[in-house]
This record gives structure tokens, sequence and C-alpha cells, in this order.
């Protein structure tokens, strides 16, 4: 699965932004430089409508920034928890849009409401010249607690992503940000990877570790603030987000790991900072501070002299019997 992970635009061009790359139009503008980091010869560009964020743009701003950034694929306009809404502006979008492909996402409040927003394009897109015209992908976000309203359902997607990955197995499904990271790891994740959803977008690893979190099952979901609260950093949360989003890569593989962290992780990314900590001579306590992981205990395992994990440790919790105990 692909994963596109989102940070604030002033710090784009710091951090490694992929083969798959959600781009928020609302900030083209704001950031010119921006345009500059998300544009791809060889990545696979999608143009996000702002929605979310509360700055839904015009279908003259989509446009514009599609072509500054050489969009592959943009997302339809759609409205929080109203589905009639949502199915009118999007169609209306069509036509006017300038790419070669677009993405649906399906609104509703209710399970019902979702269902019949999804069946409802579906029947009318496969009967019109639409078709013929754009390529459908569709884009998977939880129920909303209301008409109108942002705020999430927690933990209503995967049942929706099932059945829309079973009725319409057709059309390439993308999943639009991030659950809390407990679902995410445990729930979302294992069943994307089952039902071959094409790719996700969040913004979750670069939002906790620029609050000094680190990416765990068990941390509370932290939303990404506005760029201006990120314009002056310390050191630690610029390089926290590095090692956040490797994680989260690697759980876009294997959700599994849970709250370990191979070493060979934090090694790779220390060495971002330090060359030779790659080449195994530094303390594990040396390379954790370099990537700016927040201070605690921690739990590791060695086997034949070799650190296998770490493991954040609970303000009471003991490591196992076969662990060490770290402190930075």
């Amino acid at each position: 699965m692909k994963l596109a992970q989102i940070v604030p635009p002033q710090w784009a061009q710091l951090y490694p932004q992929g083969d798959y790359r959600m781009v928020l139009a609302h900030w083209l503008d704001a950031y010119p430089r921006y345009a500059d980091a998300m544009r791809s010869k060889t990545a696979y560009v999608i143009v996000d409508n702002g929605l979310f964020e509360g700055a839904q743009v015009s279908m003259e701003k989509l446009n514009e920034a599609c072509l500054r950034v050489g969009a592959d694929e943009v997302v339809l306009p759609d409205a929080h928890g109203d589905p009639g809404e949502t199915l009118k502006i999007s169609w209306d979008a069509l036509g006017k849009l300038k790419v070669k492909r677009v993405m649906f996402v399906p609104q509703g409040s209710t399970a019902e409401q979702w269902y019949l927003c999804l069946d409802a394009w579906v029947t009318k897109w496969v009967g019109s010249r639409w078709k013929d015209a754009y390529e459908l992908a569709l884009g998977i976000t939880s129920l909303r607690t209301g008409e109108g309203k942002r705020e999430a359902q927690v933990g209503t997607r995967a049942e929706l992503l099932r059945t829309a990955a079973q009725k319409y197995p057709q059309f390439p499904l993308h999943l639009l940000g991030a659950s809390t990271p407990e679902v995410l790891c445990n729930v979302e994740l294992p069943l994307a990877l089952e039902l071959g959803v094409r790719g996700l977008d969040t913004s979750t690893a670069y939002a906790l570790g620029a609050a000094g979190k680190l990416l765990i099952p068990q941390e509370p979901k932290e939303f990404l603030k506005s760029p201006k609260h990120y314009d002056t950093l310390t050191t630690d949360q610029r390089r926290l987000p590095f090692l956040n989003q490797r994680i989260l890569s690697e759980w876009a593989l294997a959700p599994s790991y849970g709250d370990m962290l191979p070493t060979f992780w934090i090694r790779q990314t220390a060495k971002n900072w330090e060359t030779y900590y790659a080449q195994g001579f530094a303390k594990l306590s040396a390379m954790m501070i370099a990537c700016g992981m927040p201070k605690g205990r921690y739990a590791t395992l060695t086997i034949r002299r070799k650190e296998q994990y770490v493991r954040p440790l609970g303000m009471l919790e003991k490591a196992r019997p076969e662990e060490e105990v770290i402190k930075i």
C-alpha cells in the first residue's frame, strides 16, 4: 500500500515525499515553494480540495493547483456528513476538472446514508459519459457526527472500507486521513492490506513528532495545526517526525510491529545527522537522543550482543524478564 505523509508546507522540502503524494490545494498560494517540493515527474500526485482543514477551494483554484503540481488525480468537492450535497457538488465538478483521474468521497452520518451515497454515485457514473472521460477512485473517510460536522465517528471506517471493496472492486480505494494510532495500526492497516487498498494519506507521524510524541498505538491522535504553528521548531521537533514517518512506513507493510521499534529503524534514522551511527559503534541511547525521541524509560532486548528493539515503558510498567531498561 502506498503512503502519502503530509507535513506543513514550509517543511515539505526537508522531509522525503516518496512516490505517492497528497497536496493540499489551499496551501499553495501562501507557500509558493510548497509546489516545488510536491511536484514530481515520477511520483503519483493527488490534489486534495481542503475540506477537512476547513478551506475547500473553488473550482478555479482546484484546477490551478492541479496544474501547478502536475496532478495525476484530484479529490472531488464534498461536504462533511451530507450525502446529498456531496453528490451534487461532486457531479457538478465533472467536466470542469482538467485531470484524467478523480476521487469521489462518499459522505454520511450513518452507515445507511453512506452506502446510499456510494451506490447512487456509482450507478450514475456507470451510465454517464464521464466514465469515458475520467478514471474513478473512491476515497474512504469515517462517518461524521452529523451533517456539516468535521468530527469523525472513530472506528466506523473499517466496515465502510470492506463494503466498498467488496461491492466495487473495479475502483481503486484510498484512505483519507488516519484514525487514532491504535485503530490505524490494529484495525485499518491490516484490513487495508487484506483488501489491496491503493493508498493512505495522513499527517499523523509529523503531528505527533512535532508535539514531541513517539508514534505508538497507545498514543492519542494529534491533529495537524495551522502551518504557522510550526514556523519555529526545536531540533527534536524537527527530527522526531523523521522517525515517526519511518515507523508509519513500516506499519503500512506490517502493522504487527505495534509499539516495538527495531533498533535498525533508529540507527538508519539517526544517520541522517551522524554518519557513523550507521556503523554500529554508537550507544543505542545516543541514537535515540539524536532522533529526538521523548525522554523516559525504554525496554530493549539484546540477543548475542545485538540490540533487537526498543519500546517505551509506562510510568509504572516493568520490563519483561528478558529485557533491559535504558533511560534517555
